[in-house]
């Protein structure tokens, strides 16, 4: 009987020993599940808001950026200036040469671009050969030192991806929050003041205020 006794209470440790092992196997590999799930959840976030071209951010994350930068900026009276710049006669780059060289030149753009502003400015591809840049804490004059170096950065860059003596210049087309801007105002704004550049000769950078922003300041 006491052997018998011993064999059982043996059995019984084992098996709580097992029991308690695969519990915890079942708990690591629920965990690891919810990390995968997550992590695919991120991925597939993070792939949403980005142009897989550049690799910047796309028009969804302006959408959802902009919004929120102002109302941080109507809330501490942070300065928030917008900023549409678009390449100067993209099309013949791609009929000339090709539209691989096209989206090569794209890419090498954005690097310079991301590379000229800060951590905190967002960064975007808005469509086409056109990109957003949202400048956080800068007036349209301080914006506005940022674009000129950018613009003067990107005429004078010696671009990998294109024939030896073709360049590219771009222009900037810039606008100033104030308390009530909404995103649509801003980027109007900004795209009006792209399109005066445009019509003024190119290669140039243009402050455009919203007259909402002028009657506020009046």
């Amino acid at each position: 009987p006491q052997a018998e006794a011993y064999a059982q209470l043996a059995h019984r440790l084992i098996r709580d020993r097992w029991e308690d092992r695969r519990a915890r196997v079942r708990s690591f590999e629920e965990r690891l599940g919810h990390e995968r799930v997550r992590d695919e959840l991120r991925r597939r976030a993070a792939a949403y808001l980005t142009d897989p071209l550049t690799g910047l951010g796309n028009r969804r994350l302006i959408e959802i950026k902009l919004p929120e930068l102002l109302v941080e900026s109507a809330t501490t009276g942070r300065y928030l200036a917008v900023a549409f710049v678009d390449i100067d006669d993209f099309k013949a780059i791609n009929d000339e040469i090709s539209h691989l060289v096209g989206d090569d030149l794209l890419r090498e753009l954005a690097q310079e671009m991301r590379a000229a502003v800060s951590s905190d400015d967002v960064v975007a591809r808005f469509g086409g050969e056109e990109f957003v840049i949202v400048l956080p804490g800068r007036t349209s004059d301080q914006a506005y030192l940022e674009m000129e170096e950018l613009r003067r950065r990107v005429e004078r860059r010696v671009w990998r991806c294109l024939p030896a003596g073709r360049g590219i210049t771009i222009t900037v087309g810039l606008s100033e929050s104030w308390s009530r801007a909404s995103r649509t105002q801003m980027l109007a704004t900004a795209d009006e003041a792209l399109l005066s550049a445009k019509r003024s000769g190119k290669n140039r950078v243009e402050v455009r205020r919203h007259p909402l922003a002028d009657a506020e300041s009046s």
